[in-house]
């Protein structure tokens, strides 16, 4: 061997070896960083129960989360998906992890807890302040837990006007506390907006914002500025920007300037409203059957995210298009 040829050879050991090294350093740098994180509630880390190594859930920037598996990166993500079977898939960067059984109920609130420090969700007390709820964004819907406890995902929410939220999937309720009520359906709704759901805009007239979300059984329901509104069916778009609400004997003047996207988003979201529900059903041994029709995106064909001044995060996607970890 030629000495130069040697020397080259040497030089490339070198170099991998210091590669090698300095990828190992900065793994050790990430998981400190990130215990230091989770030790000051920026962070959630578990073990994966599957034996995968230690995870660590971040906040990675507004509107961003992020999690390293024995320090190496995974990329940021904004939704996250509870499984009825204790697993949590990251549908933005293709990848899932297993919670250990035994604290899935407090990994959960801890990881919703983590997407409200970033806004991405929404959180609070019923009325008489024994539970705690949580919503997040999921796939074209929404998923909330009740202290942690695993709920499917929703497409539809109903307010009433004493603060009671009703969840027609599920056949479930709430009870938001009337103080709070008029601020929670505007995070909810706005919430809503991020999986395709609802529709908010400014009206020219009197600066009030409307926010048109689904609210089941074929029905539409609107609030301005938070304030509750009946359920409807019809919406009637004109070519003028104008919308009206007949079944009420109201109507709403759209933006000039976002006149056209707007009629298409209020369109979209009439059909949303009327399509067949998504079944989820649990089988005989307890695992969800989830299914999922094609990938949408969000309105804009991007992922969205809004900043809200209180919680959430979630979505849904076939197994095949799930890696683990």
């Amino acid at each position: 061997m030629r000495e130069d040829d040697y020397c080259g050879s040497w030089e490339a050991s070198v170099h991998r070896g210091r590669s090698g090294t300095a990828r190992l350093l900065a793994a050790a740098v990430r998981t400190a960083v990130a215990r230091l994180a989770s030790n000051a509630s920026l962070g959630v880390h578990f073990e994966e129960a599957r034996g995968h190594g230690h995870i660590y859930v971040t906040c990675a920037d507004d509107r961003l989360l992020q999690y390293t598996v024995d320090g190496h990166c995974r990329p940021t993500f904004q939704q996250m998906v509870f499984l009825q079977d204790d697993m949590v898939d990251f549908p933005d960067i293709g990848k899932s992890v297993k919670l250990p059984c035994s604290q899935a109920n407090s990994l959960r609130a801890q990881l919703q807890d983590l997407a409200c420090q970033v806004h991405l969700g929404v959180r609070f007390q019923t009325v008489r302040g024994t539970r705690m709820i949580r919503f997040h964004l999921a796939h074209h819907k929404l998923q909330y837990t009740v202290d942690g406890l695993w709920r499917p995902s929703i497409l539809q929410m109903t307010f009433q006007e004493d603060g009671l939220l009703n969840i027609p999937e599920l056949n479930k309720s709430v009870n938001m506390a009337p103080k709070e009520a008029e601020s929670l359906r505007i995070l909810l709704q706005e919430l809503a907006a991020l999986a395709g759901l609802c529709v908010c805009f400014v009206e020219p007239r009197c600066k009030d914002c409307i926010r048109i979300s689904v609210a089941g059984d074929n029905l539409l329901q609107y609030s301005v500025n938070g304030s509750w509104r009946p359920c409807f069916s019809q919406l009637e778009l004109h070519e003028d920007g104008w919308v009206d609400f007949p079944e009420l004997g109201r109507r709403a003047q759209l933006p000039l300037d976002q006149v056209y996207t707007l009629r298409s988003q209020l369109k979209e979201l009439q059909l949303r409203s009327q399509v067949e529900e998504e079944t989820e059903a649990s089988n005989g041994h307890g695992q969800w059957n989830h299914c999922r029709h094609g990938s949408h995106g969000s309105a804009n064909g991007n992922s969205m995210a809004l900043w809200l001044v209180v919680e959430a995060g979630s979505v849904q996607l076939t197994e095949a298009e799930t890696s683990e970890t």
